[in-house]
């Protein structure tokens, strides 16, 4: 042991039998949380990484090869989904799956990090730099959607903005992992090696960067500002579907206003796609982030906090696993919650899903038949069909929201004003009922 375990040294060290997973460690773990934990992870991870990995990917190529004014999603979706596939290989594959799930199937582990120090570094920093910057993202992606609605408008202006943003969340990632690659390193506990923040540093540095890493790395605080967003988000969704309740009408005149009114109802329901899409994926990661954090804080507190003497119990080694595994399991969280994210951009994004049956049909140009069906099945032109939430409410509403707003701006009208937009709406051939309506009723309203 003692030639293996090199402070010194930076080469490359071959200590089989001395690392944390070996063939046949589960048979002297027994920790039923900790060994289901592993199976769970393995009949988890290898569907779910592949699906993840492919659906994520495609909507990748789609996003690249989509008009950079058509979508909002595109200039964060690139770079964000960049990370994600990255993640998925490091993190979910070399990190969980190839190391701790292959012992659990009675075969060698394909150990990365504990292979030498400068490994343990180089890996330790990738981790963390992949995660710091997709939280930098996402909450980037919130808030411009809060404070610049305005950005789904087709404008060239915003492009640079973007690609200068998503530099500035990537440039701040690599920023908060710096520390990660200065404490990290290959040392001993139970008789194993790990790759762990390094006990010889100063306590109170490790817990400064456990704490950072905590916080910022494994995103808490932008966790915590995501999810204050998406209740923002919420509240604009639900003030964007009683804009389109009012908007809400059928007519054959083609005059010039109710065009406009199809076209701004239309726009306002891509923007409510959009809006969803983001709210629920972001919410369901920001919780995922915070768990991570909660237990980065407790394995803190278990290896260097008041907790830090039990490191020479016997049983270090099945809790230091029973931290591992939660780790691999919040990690199959982060992989379905990106899965998801494809899936809802997929089903409930009008302009998303003609965009990806478009590529498809572009990828799979030779099947004529199950092009034609899936189009037909799936393809949309526009977005001015009710939803489902629209579906089930009568009309007698939406006349009351018309007849609602419009005696309000009737109310603030001197009478020539109203007298004047009267006889403008009777000129209006094939009028709406509604609008009849309220020209009947305008003046006794007026009158009172």
């Amino acid at each position: 042991m003692s030639k293996c375990y090199e402070l010194a040294g930076n080469k490359k060290v071959q200590c089989k039998g001395y690392y944390l997973h070996e063939i046949g460690m589960y048979d002297h773990i027994s920790s039923p949380f900790v060994v289901g934990g592993v199976f769970i992870t393995i009949l988890l991870s290898i569907p779910l990484i592949a699906s993840a990995f492919f659906c994520n990917l495609f909507y990748l190529l789609v996003l690249i090869c989509m008009n950079s004014r058509s979508c909002f999603h595109r200039d964060f979706g690139i770079a964000y989904l960049t990370f994600v596939l990255i993640s998925l290989v490091t993190d979910n594959m070399l990190g969980a799956m190839l190391v701790r799930g292959l012992p659990w199937l009675d075969d060698g582990a394909i150990e990365v990090a504990v292979t030498s120090h400068k490994a343990c570094k180089y890996f330790s920093f990738l981790n963390t730099f992949l995660s710091a910057s997709r939280a930098n993202l996402l909450l980037a992606h919130c808030l411009l959607h809060i404070f610049s609605i305005e950005l789904h408008t087709e404008r060239r202006s915003v492009t640079l903005s973007f690609a200068t943003l998503n530099a500035l969340c990537v440039l701040a990632g690599a920023f908060m992992a710096i520390s990660t690659a200065t404490v990290c390193g290959v040392w001993v506990i139970g008789n194993r090696l790990v790759c762990l923040p390094d006990p010889e540093w100063p306590q109170a540095f490790i817990l400064f960067h456990m704490i950072h890493k905590a916080l910022f790395c494994d995103g808490i605080v932008q966790s915590l500002v995501i999810l204050i967003a998406c209740c923002q988000l919420r509240r604009i969704y639900v003030r964007l579907g009683l804009t389109i309740s009012c908007l809400l009408f059928t007519t054959d005149s083609k005059f010039l206003l109710f065009d406009s009114f199809k076209r701004l109802r239309e726009r306002t329901l891509r923007t409510r796609e959009c809006l969803r899409v983001v709210y629920v994926h972001a919410t369901f990661m920001a919780v995922t982030k915070i768990t991570r954090g909660i237990i980065t804080f407790i394995l803190t507190d278990f290896l260097y906090g008041s907790r830090r003497l039990t490191i020479y119990e016997s049983d270090v080694l099945e809790n230091l696993l029973f931290f591992f595994t939660l780790f691999d399991l919040i990690g199959n969280c982060e992989v379905i919650g990106n899965l998801m994210h494809s899936w809802t951009a997929f089903f409930w994004q009008t302009t998303m899903r003609n965009t990806f049956l478009q590529f498809f049909v572009t990828l799979f140009r030779p099947f004529r038949r199950s092009r034609g069906w899936i189009l037909s099945l799936f393809y949309t032109d526009t977005v001015t069909a009710a939803r489902k939430s629209e579906r089930g409410r009568k009309s007698l509403i939406f006349k009351k929201n018309f007849i609602k707003y419009a005696r309000l701006i009737a109310s603030r009208l001197n009478d020539e004003n109203l007298k004047e937009a009267l006889a403008w709406l009777r000129s209006v051939p094939n009028l709406p009922r509604e609008f009849e309506v309220f020209i009947e009723e305008c003046g006794v309203f007026k009158h009172e």
